[in-house]
């Protein structure tokens, strides 16, 4: 059994719930502009994306010299959201730090956005390293973000855990060479990220937990899958185990 040795968690619908938020503000963008949006856009184009492929994919009638303005729209929006962490996910991020186990926020949105959300959460100390699209040059579902994300916290990508909930994400971290584990309450979405290659999908953190192992530096992510039956993860603990 794999012995894993770091975390990379995605932000938006897995730190912080802001689903919700996004889909408002791309909604009142498509009626504004006449535009109709499925749910397979959200899913492949929208969750998960840099606002720059959403433009891209979804409204080419919005010319490019417009980009700017829309991106300036994003940014008042963003500054007004109110971020909340997902359930269970405090916990968890703590006791990785407890145990010394490195994270990573690994996000396609804009730094100061992270930041930002970070910071309201009240969790700015909880991860060992940030990355966001003003780091790389290609987004999600390229690995380009996942592989920075091992990097920094000295891990290799096939040595980390992922937690993402959308399917561009799922894709980045599988082809980085990560697990990914999915985060999502949505049965056709989780379904599709199954599909894209998460090994389980959960609908929150309030499922999950660290447990001993064995006597040494070692632990394991207990992931709740149903009634009665539970996944375990081991991951190397850099203190004396629940100390």
């Amino acid at each position: 059994m794999k012995n894993y040795q770091a975390a990379l968690f995605d932000m938006d619908g897995v730190v912080a719930d802001t689903n919700q938020s996004v889909r408002d503000f791309w909604f009142a963008l498509a009626a504004r502009e006449d535009v109709t949006l499925s749910e397979e856009d959200f899913k492949h184009h929208i969750y998960g994306c840099p606002s720059t492929h959403t433009l891209a994919m979804l409204f080419p009638s919005i010319e490019a010299n417009r980009h700017p303005a829309i991106h300036d729209e994003i940014m008042e929006y963003e500054r007004s959201i109110h971020y909340r962490p997902m359930p269970g996910v405090i916990d968890l991020l703590r006791s990785f730090k407890r145990q010394g186990i490195p994270t990573a926020l690994v996000t396609s949105g804009r730094r100061w956005r992270s930041d930002l959300a970070l910071q309201r959460m009240g969790i700015t100390n909880l991860f060992s390293a940030l990355v966001a699209v003003d780091n790389i040059t290609r987004g999600k579902p390229d690995p380009e973000s996942y592989l920075l994300g091992a990097q920094l916290l000295k891990t290799p990508a096939d040595a980390c855990l992922v937690f993402e909930d959308a399917v561009s994400g799922i894709r980045a971290g599988v082809a980085a060479g990560a697990t990914c584990i999915g985060i999502q309450d949505d049965s056709e979405r989780a379904l599709a990220l199954s599909d894209a290659g998460a090994v389980l999908v959960a609908p929150d953190f309030r499922g999950m937990h660290l447990a001993p192992l064995t006597e040494t530096r070692a632990s394991a992510l207990v992931i709740k899958v149903e009634e009665g039956k539970y996944a375990r993860f081991p991951i190397q603990s850099q203190k004396p185990l629940f100390s």
